[in-house]
C-alpha cells in the first residue's frame, strides 16, 4: 500500500517537474527553434567568454594591489580602481549565474528525455 502511494507521489512530482523544467527552459531553447543544438552551444560559448572576461578584470584587480603595494598608486587610485573592478566582477557573476542556471536546466531536460526513451 506504501509503496503504491510512493510510486503515485512519484509519478506526480516527476509530472510536476517537468511541466516546470519545460516553463523554464521553453523561452531560452524555443522547440520552434530547429538550432536548439545551436542555441545551446551560444549560450555555452557566450558562457564562456563571460568566465573569461571576468578572470582579465579579476587579474587587473590583482595587478591594482601589487601596484599599491610597490607604492606606484596611491590608496585613493587603488580604491577607486578596486570599486571599479568589484563592481564589474559582480555584475559578470550575475550575468554567468543566469546563463550557467540555462545550461543547468537544458541539461536537466536532456537527461529526463533520455530517460524516458531509455524507458520507452
Amino acid at each position: 500500500m506504501n509503496e503504491g502511494i510512493i510510486l503515485v507521489g512519484s509519478a506526480v512530482a516527476g509530472s510536476l517537474l517537468t511541466i516546470a523544467i519545460d516553463k523554464l527552459v521553453r523561452p531560452a531553447f524555443s522547440k520552434q527553434n530547429k538550432n536548439t543544438l545551436a542555441s545551446y552551444d551560444s549560450v555555452r560559448t557566450e558562457l564562456n567568454s563571460l568566465e573569461f572576461e571576468r578572470n582579465l578584470v579579476a587579474e587587473s584587480a590583482i595587478k591594482v594591489d601589487e601596484a599599491f603595494n610597490e607604492k606606484r598608486i596611491d590608496v585613493y587610485e587603488r580604491d577607486k580602481l578596486l570599486q571599479r573592478y568589484t563592481t564589474q566582477i559582480e555584475q559578470f557573476e550575475e550575468r554567468i549565474d543566469k546563463y550557467q542556471d540555462l545550461l543547468d536546466v537544458a541539461d536537466l531536460r536532456n537527461q529526463r528525455d533520455n530517460l524516458t526513451e531509455m524507458i520507452n
